[in-house]
C-alpha cells in the first residue's frame, strides 16, 4: 500500500484515476485498479482533511471566489457519480464527493456567520434609516393632503384658507392656531374660536347667519382686507364678540336683521357701513372709526337681560342722591347717556338733574329715557324706551332757615347761605317749630307763617320785611 504525506501529492493522484477511468472501458480492470486507489486514498481522506482543514478555512474567509469555485466543482463531480456504470463499478466518486461536501460544510460555517452578521446590521442600518425619514414622510404626506383639499400649511399651526370647507377643517384641526382668509367666500355658520383669524389683504370675508354668534378672541383684519356681517332675516339677529384689530373694513350689508357688535376693536381701520339695526356697544369701538350712519350705540351689558333703576331705599331731605341701574356697561357717563324727570307726585322738580340733592320730602318719582344715538336693546329684540323709580324721601328740619327773594331756591334745603331758599312759605316746610328764619336781602311777597319762628335779617345788615296777602 501506498502511502502519501503531501495533500497535493494525493489530488494528482484522484485526477489520474479519474483520467484513467474515462479513457478505459474494461469493467474490470476498472474496478480493480479504483478499487485499489479507493484503498490507496481513504487512508489520507482524514489526514488530508485534518491537515488542509484551517488552509482551506482561511482561504474561504478571505476569497469567496475560491469558495464558489469549490462548490461548482462540487456539483459537478455529483453529477457525474449520478451516472448508472460509476455508481455500479467505483466508490471513489462517493468518497471524493463526501469529502468535498465535507470541506463545503466545513466552509460553510463562517461564511453563514458572516453572512446572518451582516444580514443583521443591514437591518438595524435600514431600521434607522426609516425610523429618520418617518417624521419627514409623514410631514410631506399631510403637506399633500392639506394641498389637495386646497389648504397651504406655512407651519404645522399656520394654514391658509379660500373656501367656507376650508376654513370649517381648519377650525376643527387642534393643531392649527393660525388660519389666513386669503379668498372671497360666504361663511354661514357660528364660529366661535380661540385660534387667530386673518383676513389677509384684498380678500371680503362675509359671515351672514340666522341666529349665530361670531366670537374670536384675537382676529385681524388687515388693510385692504373686508369683514362683512349680514344677518339675512328680518328675524336674525347676528353677534359679533371678541377682540378685533382693525386695519381694513367692517361692514354691516344687511337692513333686515340686527347685528350686535359687541366685539373690542382697536386700530386704524374704518367701519365704514352701518345699518338702523346696527347696535355698537358702549365703548367697544372709537367713535373716529365708526363713519357709517344710523346705527344705536347700545348701552347694556348682558343682551339677553332687561336693564332696571332704583332709589336709595333710605332717603331724608338734604340727601345727594344717585339712581342705581343694573345691566349698564360699566363706564357708561350716565349724565350723558340718559334724560333724568323727577316728580313729587305733583310737580316736575330738580331740573332734570342726574344726582339730586333732596329738598322735598314725600313721594319721589324718577323717569330715565336714554339720549340718541343710545339704546337699551336686548338680543330678544327688546327696546325699553324709558326705566322707572319710586321712593320715599323722609322729612328733615332745621333749626336756622335762610331766605333770599332775590336769588334764593325753593328747591334748596335753606340749611346755608348757599341753599338758601326763595320763600318763607316754602321755608316753613324745613324749619322745626321754634326756628330762625334769616332774612339775605328785602322781602316783599307772600308768607304763610304757620309756626312760631323768628324772623330776622342777617347780622349787620337790615331788611324790609313786607310780606303780601298773596
Amino acid at each position: 500500500m501506498q502511502s502519501y504525506s503531501k495533500g497535493s501529492e494525493t489530488v494528482k493522484t484522484k485526477e489520474s484515476a479519474a483520467a484513467e477511468k474515462e479513457k478505459s472501458k474494461e469493467p474490470e480492470t476498472l474496478e480493480t485498479e479504483k478499487e485499489t486507489q479507493t484503498e490507496e486514498i481513504k487512508v489520507p481522506t482524514k489526514t488530508v482533511s485534518k491537515e488542509t482543514e484551517p488552509t482551506i478555512q482561511e482561504e474561504y474567509k478571505s476569497k469567496e471566489s475560491e469558495t464558489a469555485r469549490t462548490k461548482e466543482s462540487a456539483a459537478t463531480e455529483k453529477e457525474k457519480s449520478k451516472e448508472p456504470e460509476t455508481l455500479k463499478t467505483s466508490q471513489e466518486p462517493e468518497t471524493l464527493e463526501t469529502k468535498k461536501e465535507t470541506q463545503t460544510e466545513e466552509i460553510k460555517v463562517p461564511t453563514k456567520t458572516v453572512s446572518k452578521e451582516t444580514e443583521k446590521q443591514k437591518e438595524t442600518e435600514t431600521q434607522k434609516k426609516s425610523e429618520a425619514t418617518k417624521p419627514k414622510t409623514e410631514s410631506k404626506s399631510k403637506v399633500l393632503k392639506n394641498k389637495t383639499k386646497g389648504i397651504a400649511l406655512q407651519n404645522a399651526s399656520e394654514v391658509s384658507v379660500t373656501t367656507k370647507s376650508e376654513l370649517t377643517e381648519a377650525l376643527k384641526n387642534d393643531a392649527v392656531q393660525t388660519i389666513n382668509i386669503e379668498g372671497n367666500f360666504i361663511y354661514t355658520d357660528a364660529l366661535e374660536t380661540d385660534k387667530k383669524i386673518v383676513i389677509k389683504s384684498g380678500a371680503v370675508f362675509k359671515w351672514s347667519v340666522y341666529q349665530d354668534t361670531f366670537k374670536v378672541t384675537d382676529m385681524l383684519i388687515e388693510n385692504g382686507a373686508v369683514f362683512q356681517i349680514s344677518p339675512f332675516d328680518f328675524m336674525s339677529r347676528a353677534v359679533v364678540a371678541g377682540s378685533i384689530i382693525n386695519q381694513g373694513d367692517i361692514q354691516v350689508t344687511s337692513e333686515r336683521g340686527a347685528c350686535f357688535f359687541t366685539a373690542a376693536v382697536k386700530g386704524n381701520g374704518t367701519f365704514s357701513q352701518t345699518t338702523s339695526k346696527t347696535y355698537i356697544s358702549y365703548g367697544t369701538v372709537p367713535d373716529t372709526m365708526i363713519t357709517g350712519s344710523g346705527y344705536k350705540i347700545n348701552i347694556l351689558k348682558i343682551l339677553s337681560e332687561q336693564p332696571t333703576v332704583s332709589l336709595p331705599a333710605s332717603m331724608q331731605m338734604g340727601d345727594t342722591i344717585t339712581p342705581i341701574f343694573s345691566n349698564i356697561i360699566d363706564g357708561v357717563d350716565l349724565s350723558k347717556v340718559f334724560k333724568y324727570k323727577w316728580n313729587n307726585g305733583s310737580y316736575d322738580i330738580y331740573d332734570g338733574a342726574a344726582s339730586p340733592t333732596l329738598t322735598d320730602y314725600g313721594t319721589l318719582k324718577l323717569t330715565v329715557s336714554p339720549k340718541s344715538p343710545y339704546i337699551m336693546r336686548t338680543i330678544t329684540n327688546s327696546s325699553p324706551g324709558s326705566l322707572d323709580a319710586t321712593g320715599t324721601v323722609q322729612k328733615k328740619q332745621y333749626d336756622v332757615i335762610y331766605v333770599d327773594y332775590a336769588n334764593g331756591n325753593n328747591n334748596n334745603l335753606g340749611a346755608s347761605k348757599e341753599t338758601s331758599m326763595k320763600t318763607i312759605s316754602s321755608a316753613m316746610n324745613n324749619i322745626t317749630e321754634n326756628g330762625t328764619i334769616v332774612l339775605l336781602g328785602d322781602y316783599s311777597s307772600s308768607a304763610v307763617i304757620d309756626k312760631s319762628v323768628t324772623i330776622k335779617s342777617e347780622e349787620g345788615h337790615v331788611y324790609l320785611f313786607a310780606p303780601t296777602n298773596r
